[in-house]
């Protein structure tokens, strides 16, 4: 089982999220696991174009203390910026991509992607974009459905840019991702 660590993306390691930003959102991330019946670790399906037949993945994270329960209170937030975790450390893992930059609300998507090692020409230039979207619960069928409106939603903008579109699911953990050319 390949093991993923939620800190890694509060090591400053991840080019487009501070230390404190990395360390929050692995906070939102471990709240709605926790919630969702795990202690430290939690084993996650991929499912679309990035899937892993041959490597399991797990998330490990640390529980989270009282102080992050009372933080991360509000449910909706949670697993907004949880979903966001477990999508940028995804990303870094399995793909040739990092995260560069969040985007701006109204874009369409929520953060761009560079190759690694990408950053120190034009931000744009061989540029993707992730659209991440979370849920608690669903049903399989509702995470095909919400993958299929990020998509449609990041066509607003068009850009000859790979879009990667992800939702993150926390009950069973899973992550549905597309990835095209809009």
């Amino acid at each position: 089982m390949r093991s993923l660590r939620l800190d890694l993306l509060s090591s400053g390691r991840i080019p487009g999220i501070s230390i404190g930003g990395g360390a929050a959102l692995a906070e939102a991330a471990a709240q709605c696991l926790t919630r969702a019946g795990f202690a430290s670790r939690a084993p996650f399906e991929l499912r679309g174009d990035i899937s892993a037949e041959e490597i399991e993945i797990e998330i490990e994270f640390e529980p989270p203390s009282l102080a992050v329960e009372r933080f991360w209170a509000d449910e909706r937030k949670a697993i907004e910026f949880g979903a966001e975790a477990v999508a940028a450390l995804l990303v870094e893992e399995l793909t040739s991509w990092t995260i560069a930059r969040r985007s701006r609300i109204g874009t369409g998507f929520d953060h761009w992607l560079v190759p690694k090692g990408g950053m120190a020409g034009d931000l744009y230039q061989e540029s993707a974009k992730l659209e991440v979207s979370g849920i608690f619960e669903a049903a399989d069928s509702r995470l095909g459905a919400r993958v299929r409106a990020k998509l449609q939603q990041a066509r607003r903008t068009r850009s000859d840019l790979v879009l990667v579109a992800m939702v993150v699911r926390f009950r069973p953990p899973t992550a549905e991702v597309r990835i095209e050319w809009i």
